[in-house]
């Protein structure tokens, strides 16, 4: 009975990012269209530094040149101490949609870059989706699945603890 448990509880606890520097996809589809489905291409996931941070802001620019000083982090003021999460931006520019995957600064008090892209919007330029998460590979199209296969597990090895029990 407690198998089941163990086994949802273990599924669950690999979700959970352990220390490490969080690795994600850093693409952009202006450059490469296997960037709007990573996860079914050989993108690999980088870990995030300073360095792939400045690599989202170039991907960023060149979709809209005024996103490079939005994207803008002062590097001097950053320690590699600073959370990083991944990123997922759709941007449509006039009538073409652009994917960017990167990674960013965890939000934190006033930071938060996804609310900087949404006021840059103009009557050309609408942000689609924003959205950071702090897991390895979460910024794929696939991060709601992983959310969702783990409650699944978990649920599953309770409901069939509870009807052993009974």
């Amino acid at each position: 009975m407690f198998q089941y448990l163990f086994v949802g509880v273990f599924v669950l606890v690999l979700q959970i990012n352990g220390g490490h520097a969080i690795k994600c996809y850093s693409c952009s589809s202006e450059f490469n269209r296997s960037c709007l489905k990573p996860y079914l291409s050989n993108i690999s996931l980088v870990e995030c530094s300073l360095e792939t941070m400045e690599e989202t802001q170039r991907f960023a620019a060149s979709v809209r040149p005024e996103y490079k000083k939005v994207f803008e982090v002062d590097l001097n003021h950053i320690t590699r101490q600073l959370p990083l999460s991944c990123l997922k931006q759709v941007t449509k520019v006039e009538n073409k949609e652009y994917v960017i995957r990167g990674c960013q600064l965890a939000e934190q008090n006033n930071l938060d870059i996804c609310h900087k892209v949404k006021t840059e919007d103009r009557a050309t330029v609408a942000t689609l989706h924003c959205s950071r998460c702090g897991t390895d590979g979460c910024n794929s199209a696939g991060e709601i699945f992983d959310v969702a296969s783990t409650f699944f597990a978990v649920l599953c090895a309770l409901t069939n603890a509870y009807v052993r029990v009974v």
